[in-house]
């Protein structure tokens, strides 16, 4: 009977750190999916490189937080994850709403932008430059979301499910 508590206690043990350890390597969750809308990641670029690659593509410097790109495909249908990460909520809802008036005006390169809620999260769509794209916050986070025309509200909810 003592061989059969060691025993259970000692498996006991083992399979508690192991349900602890997938718990925790869960709560890190990667926030770029290896397949979107059935397009696979093909880069993804963080710090540094990240930073510098947005403020090119805003010909100037428009952010000092910590970002990160995700590539899906390559060329045509492709796929673009920005995503950049603040240190409070509210940081994060000010430069969504910040971004959000820069994108609507008449002179941009982005067209019929609108506001709508799925599954409780404030989004602004609009398209341009051949694809659709979506913005919002969540949490400490604010994403940009290219995606292509075709299936653009299945990618969104996908990566949605795959986030949240």
């Amino acid at each position: 009977m003592k061989n059969f508590v060691i025993y259970v206690n000692k498996h006991s043990i083992i399979l508690t750190l192991f349900l602890l350890l997938i718990l925790f390597n869960c709560s890190d969750k990667n926030p770029f999916p290896e397949v979107l809308g059935n397009i696979s990641l093909s880069k993804v670029i963080s710090g540094d490189e990240a930073k510098s690659f947005v403020n090119r593509l805003h010909f100037s410097s428009v952010t000092n937080e910590k970002n990160e790109i995700a590539f899906y495909g390559k060329g045509k249908g492709e796929i673009i994850i920005y995503i950049t990460y603040y240190d409070s909520e509210d940081k994060a809802k000010t430069n969504f709403e910040k971004m959000t008036k820069k994108i609507s005006p008449d002179n941009s390169v982005f067209i019929k932008g609108s506001f709508y809620k799925l599954h409780g999260i404030n989004i602004y769509k609009c398209y341009g430059m051949g694809q659709t794209h979506f913005v919002f916050f969540l949490g400490k986070n604010l994403y940009w979301l290219s995606v292509p025309t075709m299936g653009h509200k299945k990618i969104l909810k996908e990566y949605l499910y795959h986030i949240h």
